[in-house]
């Protein structure tokens, strides 16, 4: 930090580096909040964004001063066009330019982020593994946990979504003591106030309730078996409401003909990929949020719809289930491997008098009042501190096989 000298500090004019493969709305809104507490207290934020594109999620690129420095490594590139030897160098070039004193890794799985460890730990240079995977959603190989260990050993601190990734992580060997809390959260006031005055999506008829769904359309959202359980729903109540699923995907077409095989064309709606600023009008007018996923290390939609409101159904595999799914109190989790099971969710909800309905999506908001943007800003400091109070690794410690592992793996 440039040496244990600095670490004797008072923390002002820490310099933090912020990496992500690429920066969509809930970033950008995270490092705001992040950069304007830090700053407050002396340090200062970097956000490193590997390109600016990525063909999985057609974010609008957010361009222009956002509050914090921000740099991107290949600015008019798709990063599933980019190579790992490409990635690799411009990461290592660019954290040498920065002169970080801590770095925010994006987890494991991500060549930038084994390319920034490396650089690190040759660099001698605290960092925060950021991690959202729990062993929920997670592969069961032995090898996989053993290079996660590994890497693990490697990392200072953690910054975790909630406590099914702060177990997994203990699980693994980390120290509890060195795991800060908080990443997944959106810009709630945001939704909060858009969700207030939106006039609902034009798609669906005036006065017509309806489930709402966002995802993109990939196997593990499990989207072709809910067909299937909305079908089985919809035989079951009076009155059934339409369903709106806002999302795209290889999967579109598989989903498509699923919908129109059991005759419920008129009934759920293919709404596309939405822009952030579109979401609101989707979810204020929403009956109620249900997200079916078999996969799923957080689920920020559920975050999305809950600061809009709603009850909220939601597959126990999500993550964020423990943390931001009171049972009987704002909704319901249930298995998404049963198609029976999700119909019966959605029975559930639907049976409730709609008052009972408001006073859940009432709860939503107060329980997701304590998962907003202070939240990571005050959870991204403590991560960095511990990260830099419990820097233990000088380059000496670094084996043949770590180096080997972090470069080609």
């Amino acid at each position: 930090m440039e040496g244990a000298d600095w670490q004797a500090s008072d923390k002002r004019g820490l310099r933090l580096v912020v990496m992500q493969p690429r920066f969509g709305p809930h970033h950008i809104a995270r490092l705001k909040a992040a950069a304007s507490l830090l700053g407050e207290r002396g340090a200062s934020v970097i956000g490193l964004e590997t390109a600016q594109h990525e063909s999985r999620y057609a974010w609008d690129v957010i361009e222009g001063d956002q509050g914090f420095e921000r740099h991107v490594l290949f600015p008019q590139q798709d990063y599933l066009g980019l190579t790992r030897a490409a990635i690799h160098s411009a990461t290592v070039g660019t954290l040498g330019r920065l002169k970080p004193h801590v770095v925010y890794v994006c987890g494991w799985g991500y060549t930038e982020a084994r390319a920034a460890i490396l650089w690190c730990r040759a660099n001698g240079v605290a960092i925060v593994l950021a991690c959202d995977t729990t062993k929920v959603e997670t592969s069961r190989s032995w090898l996989r946990s053993a290079i996660k260990r590994r890497i693990l050993s490697l990392c200072d601190a953690a910054f975790v979504s909630g406590a099914r990734s702060r177990d997994y992580l203990i699980e693994l060997g980390f120290d509890a003591e060195a795991i800060a809390e908080g990443i997944d959260v959106v810009d709630n006031d945001y939704y909060a106030e858009a969700s207030a005055v939106s006039i609902g999506p034009p798609i669906v008829p005036q006065g017509r309730a309806y489930w709402v769904t966002v995802c993109r359309f990939v196997p593990e959202k499990n989207l072709v078996a809910a067909i299937e359980a909305y079908a089985q729903y919809r035989r079951r109540v009076s009155d059934p409401w339409d369903w709106v699923l806002c999302g795209d995907g290889p999967l579109r077409t598989k989903i498509s003909d699923a919908r129109d095989r059991l005759g419920l064309q008129q009934n759920v709606t293919l709404a596309g990929f939405l822009q952030f600023h579109d979401l609101p009008a989707y979810y204020s007018r929403a009956a109620a949020f249900w997200l079916p996923s078999v996969r799923e290390p957080w689920g920020l939609v559920v975050n999305e719809a809950m600061a809009c409101g709603l009850p909220v159904v939601v597959s126990n595999a999500a993550g964020c289930v423990p943390d931001l799914v009171e049972e009987g109190g704002n909704g319901w989790s249930f298995d998404p491997n049963s198609v029976s099971g999700m119909a019966e969710a959605l029975m559930r909800m639907h049976s409730l008098h709609p008052s009972a309905r408001r006073a859940m999506g009432d709860r939503s908001l107060r329980i997701i009042a304590e998962w907003d943007l202070d939240r990571f800003a005050e959870a991204l400091w403590e991560a960095a501190m511990l990260a830099v109070d419990r820097f233990r690794q000088p380059a000496s410690s670094m084996r043949l096989l770590d180096r080997l592992m972090l470069r080609y793996l």
